[in-house]
C-alpha cells in the first residue's frame, strides 16, 4: 500500500538502484560463486558514490552490455529526478514508477514464457512500445487475442480461479491434497486416491506424493500462502524415497520469487515449510469471516440451543418471575421449535404455564437466542444467569 519512506529504491529490469545506501546485494537465487563475483565487479565500476544496488535473478548469465544499459538508465532516470527536485517547488511529483501492467511484463516476461496474450488493444499498444525500447528479442512471442471467447474462458482461467477457491486440489494419479488454515499455520493434508497392493504401496505412494510436493509448491504461490505451513504426506518407509520427496520441493521452490525455507521430512510424514508474506493470500482478499459462524465454519447444534432456553425458562419460573415474554430466534431454530403435532414451542408454554411467544428474524444469529419482556421490550436475556 501507500507508504512514506526515506529509502528511495528504483527498480529495473535487472537491477533496483538504492540513491543514498551503499550496499552491493546480489539476488539469492543466483547460486554461482563466478556468476555473483562478475555481477558485483561489473557494479562497482559503474555506479556514482553514495549509491547501492540490488542485483536481480534475472540477471544471471546475461551479457555485460545488457546489464550496464540496464544500471545507466536507471542513474540516469535518478540524475533527473534529482533535477526536478531542484526545478519544482514542493509539493510536486518528482517521479511516476511504470504501471502495473509494465511491472509485471518487466519481472515475469522472461524468455521461458513462450506467448503473452492480450485481449485490450490498449494495453497491447502499451506493452509493444515498452518492448520495443527495453526487450525488443521478445517482441514476436506478444500477441493481441481477437477471438470471441472471453481470454479468460478460452484459456480456462477460470477453472483454475474457482480451484483456487476450494480447499481440495486434485492430482494427476486420483489422489489429492486439501489445504486448510488455522490461527497460527496452513495445514496440507495429501491423500491418495485408490487402494494398493502391500508391494505396490511404497511406489503408489511415492508418485502420489511426488504429484503433491509439485502441486504444493504451485498453491502456494497462486494463493499467496505466508508464514509457517505444515504438509503431512502419505507415510514412506525408505528414506531415499523421503529425500526425493525433499529433493522435488526444493526444485519447485526456486520458481518462486518469495523467500522459502523447509525441514526434512520426518518419520511420520510430516513437513515443515516457511515461506515469505508478501501480501493477503488470494483468500483473505477475496473472501470475509462468516458472520454467523465467524470463520468457524460450525454452528452450535439446534438442540443444545433448545436446551439453552429451556434452562433459561427454568430460572425464571424458580426467580418467580411470570411476566410475558418473546423468545426471538433465527428463522432456522424457529422451523425447529415449531416442528411436531405438539411443538417445542407449544411444550414450552403447557410446562411452564408461562404467556411465551415467538418471534422469528434474521437479525438473530443461529448461535444465539434473545428474550424480550413484552411490556417493556427490554431484553432481558443476560437477566437470568
Amino acid at each position: 500500500g501507500v507508504r512514506v519512506s526515506s529509502a528511495i529504491s528504483l527498480p529495473g529490469r535487472f537491477c533496483v538502484l538504492l540513491p543514498f545506501d551503499n550496499k552491493i546485494g546480489v539476488s539469492k537465487k543466483i547460486y554461482d560463486y563466478k556468476e555473483r563475483r562478475r555481477l558485483r565487479k561489473m557494479a562497482r565500476e559503474l555506479l556514482p558514490e553514495n549509491c547501492g544496488l540490488i542485483i536481480r535473478t534475472a540477471a544471471k548469465s546475461q551479457p555485460e552490455e545488457l546489464l550496464l544499459g540496464d544500471i545507466k538508465f536507471l542513474i540516469k532516470t535518478w540524475e533527473e529526478i534529482q533535477e526536478t527536485v531542484k526545478k519544482n517547488d514542493p509539493p510536486a511529483r518528482v517521479y511516476k514508477d511504470l504501471s502495473t501492467t509494465i511491472s509485471v511484463i518487466r519481472d515475469l516476461f522472461t524468455p521461458d514464457v513462450t506467448k503473452v496474450f492480450i485481449d485490450s488493444k490498449k494495453l497491447y499498444k502499451e506493452i509493444k512500445s515498452y518492448l520495443q525500447f527495453f526487450q525488443p528479442e521478445l517482441l514476436d512471442r506478444l500477441e493481441p487475442y481477437k477471438d470471441e471467447t472471453p481470454i479468460f474462458e478460452a484459456f480456462k482461467i477460470e477453472e483454475q480461479i474457482k480451484t483456487l477457491m476450494g480447499r481440495k486440489v486434485a492430482l494427476p494419479s486420483g489422489g489429492h491434497i486439501v489445504i486448510e488454515h488455522t490461527e497460527a499455520m496452513h495445514v496440507v493434508d495429501v491423500n491418495s486416491g485408490r487402494y494398493a497392493a502391500k508391494k505396490e504401496q511404497e511406489l503408489n505412494s511415492l508418485k502420489t506424493d511426488l504429484e503433491a510436493a509439485r502441486e504444493i509448491a504451485r498453491q502456494l504461490r497462486l494463493r499467496d500462502i505466508g508464514g509457517l505451513i505444515v504438509v503431512d504426506f502419505i507415510d514412506l518407509e525408505d528414506d531415499k524415497n523421503r529425500k526425493k520427496i525433499f529433493d522435488e520441493l526444493k526444485k519447485e521452490f526456486k520458481k518462486d520469487r518469495a523467500k522459502i525455507a523447509l525441514l526434512p521430512m520426518t518419520e511420520f510424514g510430516l513437513m515443515q515449510i516457511t515461506r515469505q508474506r508478501i501480501r493477503e493470500n488470494i483468500m483473505q482478499s477475496t473472501h470475509e469471516a462468516c458472520p454467523y459462524c465467524e470463520g468457524t465454519g460450525l454452528l452450535i447444534k439446534k438442540s443444545n440451543l433448545i436446551h439453552e432456553i429451556e434452562e433459561w425458562l427454568k430460572r425464571y419460573k424458580t426467580n418467580g418471575k411470570r411476566k410475558p415474554i418473546l423468545i426471538r430466534v433465527h428463522p432456522s431454530l424457529g422451523k425447529t421449535l415449531r416442528e411436531g403435532i405438539i411443538s417445542t414451542y407449544v411444550k414450552f408454554r403447557l410446562k411452564y404455564f408461562m404467556n411465551i411467544k415467538l418471534e422469528e428474524t434474521e437479525k438473530v444469529s443461529p448461535r444465539s437466542f434473545q428474550i424480550i419482556n413484552v411490556k417493556s421490550g427490554e431484553d432481558i436475556t443476560e437477566e437470568i444467569v
